[in-house]
This record gives structure tokens, sequence and C-alpha cells, in this order.
């Protein structure tokens, strides 16, 4: 096993009682029923595949459900990392001109819809900021997951739904280059990325989703389901994790049964 069992268990234990306090709120009424929208192999693991197919639970499962995937990301990564933490702050100055070009940049994405080398960009923007001079001003980046390694290299990960709108994507560029601005750090020192728990194409094939594919630069500023839980547990972590998730989903089916039966 990649993952220890002191995680494995802390993963199950957490994932035990959201079910139960999601059942919960479902069987008091609260929310609505919605179609399921695309492979989501989390939900799939939780819920008896005859409901998946018959419809998909209230819309607020994916959004309370993301939050599970940030506290998991953490209690992964943990063992792994000198440093972890959720909701990291990112404070400091920049300059002005160095500001106002990440705009104009996301401005310029937003026009060509394309950003073709995302690592080169965070180097210019990094060597602007560095050899400038001028007025600064101040930015503030929360960050849903933050790590630093051993060696003190920081990575800061954005966690969001695998299919984020266009002012999502920008928003993201934005705030990840007034991170390495604010440092004045390039990858590996400091890098930054997209999150996403899944795959909603389906583990294995290409994720093709419009928006992140015409406003990120995908291949580097983006790490999805297996490449992301794996880059946090180590190889085979997300084999692991999708048996955890399966594992309780065996557990609350009679629950989620008789909860449908009533």
């Amino acid at each position: 096993m990649v993952l220890s069992r002191s995680v494995a268990d802390k993963i199950e234990s957490d994932m035990d009682d959201w079910m139960d306090d999601f059942l919960a709120r479902l069987e008091s009424g609260h929310g609505r029923r919605a179609a399921p929208d695309g492979a989501k192999p989390f939900h799939e693991a939780l819920l008896p595949a005859s409901l998946m197919r018959m419809s998909g639970f209230e819309r607020s499962f994916s959004t309370l459900l993301g939050k599970s995937y940030e506290r998991h990301s953490a209690i992964m990564a943990e063992p792994n990392f000198a440093e972890v933490k959720l909701q990291h702050k990112t404070e400091g100055s920049l300059l002005e001109a160095v500001d106002t070009e990440i705009s104009d940049e996301v401005g310029r994405i937003n026009s060509n819809r394309r950003v073709s080398d995302y690592p080169a960009l965070v180097e210019r923007i990094v060597e602007m900021e560095m050899s400038g001079s001028g007025k600064t001003v101040n930015r503030s980046v929360t960050s849903d997951l933050y790590l630093k390694s051993d060696s003190g290299a920081e990575v800061f990960f954005e966690i969001k739904t695998p299919k984020p709108n266009k002012e999502q994507c920008l928003n993201i560029t934005r705030k990840h280059l007034w991170i390495h601005a604010i440092l004045r750090r390039v990858h590996p020192v400091a890098s930054t990325y997209f999150g996403m728990a899944y795959n909603p194409y389906g583990e294995g094939n290409d994720y093709k989703h419009s928006f992140a594919v015409n406003y990120l630069d995908a291949g580097s500023q983006t790490l999805i389901g297996r490449q992301y839980w794996d880059f946090l547990g180590g190889r085979g972590a997300f084999d692991e994790l999708m048996r955890i998730y399966r594992k309780v989903g065996s557990k609350k089916y009679g629950s989620i049964r008789r909860m449908l039966d009533d």
C-alpha cells in the first residue's frame, strides 16, 4: 500500500462522517435531484450504480464533496511533505507595472483563447519583478492547498470543479501569477497548479473541457485525477483512494436504499 494505514483510516473515517451527514440532509428533504453530468468516479464509488443510472443526488452533493477532496488531499499529502496547509494565504507586494502586465496578459488570454506556454509566462513575470523598480501594490491570494517539501520547494493548488467556466480559468492564472511575482520564484522552487479530483471524461481519456483547454495551458497548469492524487500520495494513491470511497459507499448502501424506499 502506498497510503499508510493511518492515512487510509483517517480518510475513511472522514468520509463515513460526511456521508452520514449528507444522507441526514437528504432524508430531511433539503435540496433536489439532478441528472448526472459526465464521469464522476467518486460519486459512483459512493452511490449504488443503479441509483446513479436513475438519477443523481441533490446539486449540493458535488459542492459538499468538493470540500472533502480538499481535506483528503491534505491528509494524503501530510506524510510526504514538510508542511501542508488548507486555505493558505500568500500576501505581499509586487511592482505596479508587473500587476498591470499580469492584467494585460489575462486580457490577451481572454482575447486569444490560449495560453501557449505557462512556465515561460511565469519566468517573464518574475524577471520583470526582479529587474524592475517603481511603485508597488499589495496583493493577497488564498490557495486551497499549500505544500512545502523538505528542500523548501513550495506548491500552491487551486482545487475546483473539473469543468470550470471561463472566468474561473482566467482568475486562476491571474492569482497564480501574483503568487510567483510576490515570491519572485519560478518552478520548481515555487509551482502553481489547478488541481482537479477527477477527469469528467473518464480516467485515461483526454481531458477536453473547452474553457480549460482554451484558457489554460492544461499540460503545465493542471493536475487531473490520477495525476493529481498520485502527486500528493505517491504512485497508486488514486487507486487506493477509490477503494476507500467504494468501501464507504458499500457500507452506506443499505441506508440509501431504505431512505429511497420510504
